[in-house]
């Protein structure tokens, strides 16, 4: 596939490595969009107005910006013809964006990829939500750093001098918690895509100084039984706010695009 990316930042870099090394399949990034001015990668075509992307005849754009740019750009990549992989998923959990985007990928005829990203179990979650799910909570464990600058603590503002152990600094619904952490629990909305959606689904903050990984633990329980799994992700060595694992999610989700045997749902 001939593959834009827009976001020259940590994950869109690590991508275009993936990609240009044959890690993610035989694909080719032929062009990468970024607001940021100058911020090009060697070797590619870049550009800062995202609207000219259609003119590559790209196969795929993976947004690797924000969510402010699933936002914008999505459905205009779409009706251009173009297959989309949104990495800023926290968009999705705005549920009439979420509407939106559905029906201009059904009217184009493209598809619109969402990897795992940190997560493990969505696969369950999936299947376990046709039977009925009652409940699915999301409870994430960062160091104080990576949780620092947040924009929900411009209105909740916290000491972090006096946090000596594990302290919860937020618990709500996941269609809130993606907006107040954008860059820390994006999973949530992956995690209600999957189940109960972005209102019912349960997600708890938690600052730990000890902590030296980013933790999320998914649980669940409904018809099919009851469900807990845990994952200690390292972060990215580019971005201490991101885990590795998110990055490595959308490179298997690429590299099964190019198998013709797929694995799981």
């Amino acid at each position: 596939m001939r593959i834009g990316v827009i976001g020259a930042g940590a994950i869109g870099r690590y991508l275009i490595q993936a990609v240009r090394s044959g890690m993610a399949g035989d694909h080719e990034v032929v062009v990468v969009a970024d607001i940021v001015p100058n911020a090009g990668i060697e070797g590619l075509p870049y550009t800062t107005d995202v609207t000219t992307l259609p003119s590559y005849r790209l196969d795929l754009v993976v947004e690797a910006a924000a969510q402010a740019a699933a936002r914008a750009h999505a459905i205009p990549l779409l009706e251009a013809g173009i297959d989309v992989m949104i990495m800023s998923v926290g968009a999705l959990a705005d549920e009439e964006f979420y509407a939106r985007l559905r029906e201009a990928a059904r009217r184009a005829g493209r598809r619109v990829y969402i990897p795992s990203g940190a997560l493990g179990g969505l696969d369950a979650i999936k299947a376990a939500a046709i039977a009925g799910l009652d409940e699915v909570e999301l409870i994430t464990t960062k160091p104080p750093v990576a949780l620092q600058g947040a924009a929900y603590f411009e209105t909740h503002p916290v000491d972090w001098a006096a946090i000596t152990g594990p302290t919860t600094v937020y618990e709500g619904p996941a269609s809130e918690a993606v907006q107040h952490f954008p860059q820390n629990v994006n999973v949530a909305a992956v995690l209600s895509l999957a189940g109960v959606g972005p209102r019912q689904t349960r997600v708890r903050v938690v600052a730990d100084p000890a902590a030296t990984v980013n933790q999320h633990r998914v649980r669940a329980r409904g018809a099919f039984g009851s469900l807990e799994v845990t994952l200690n992700n390292l972060p990215s060595p580019d971005n201490p706010k991101t885990s590795w694992l998110a990055a490595l999610a959308a490179v298997a989700m690429l590299r099964r695009l190019a198998d013709p045997i797929q694995l799981g749902q």
